[in-house]
């Protein structure tokens, strides 16, 4: 419904133009000297109505598609806070598994401490029986040496001197 809003002076001379009475001149005139009657006043109320009804079904197309954009805009809005949500859902899930993770290095760790403390305490007597053993043996060698060159020394005290060479 299209209607377009006429000049006064317009509908003026169009409402002349197409006077039922003959071609008598109606009584409304461009200067305003007489009163409109009830016929004119309400063409000219219906025309400002189609003009106003124009205005509003623009209006409300404009407010249709204006609203129908926003809620595209809301809709995408909506729909990257979901996304969102889910990738601070999986930081969640994944700190929360780091704690667990975390809690079972820590038992791991006592567990490694234990092991570390035990294979020190080992490695500790480990030196201690090598250098019990080291001396034992290393004493018994000397020992034997010693004995070894007392009984040579002997020997060389019984024995007799070599002839001396002739010359």
């Amino acid at each position: 419904m299209s209607a377009q809003i006429i000049a006064p002076e317009v509908w003026a001379k169009q409402r002349s133009t197409s006077s039922s009475d003959g071609g008598e001149e109606p009584p409304y005139h461009e200067d305003m000297s007489t009163a409109p009657t009830r016929e004119e006043f309400n063409a000219r109320i219906e025309a400002i109505e189609r003009g106003m009804d124009a205005r509003v079904e623009r209006l409300s197309g404009d407010l249709r598609a204006y609203t129908s954009a926003r809620d595209a805009q809301l809709d995408g809005l909506i729909q990257r806070m979901d996304e969102r949500d889910k990738r601070f859902e999986n930081i969640v899930a994944s700190v929360a598994a780091s704690g667990a993770t975390a809690a079972e290095a820590a038992k791991d760790a006592s567990n490694l401490k234990t092991t570390v403390i035990g294979w020190g305490i080992g490695l500790i007597l480990a030196a201690l029986g090598a250098s019990v053993a080291l001396y034992f043996g290393i004493r018994q060698s000397n020992i034997g040496i010693v004995q070894v060159m007392q009984s040579s020394y002997q020997q060389g005290q019984q024995s007799t001197a070599p002839p001396k060479p002739d010359h």
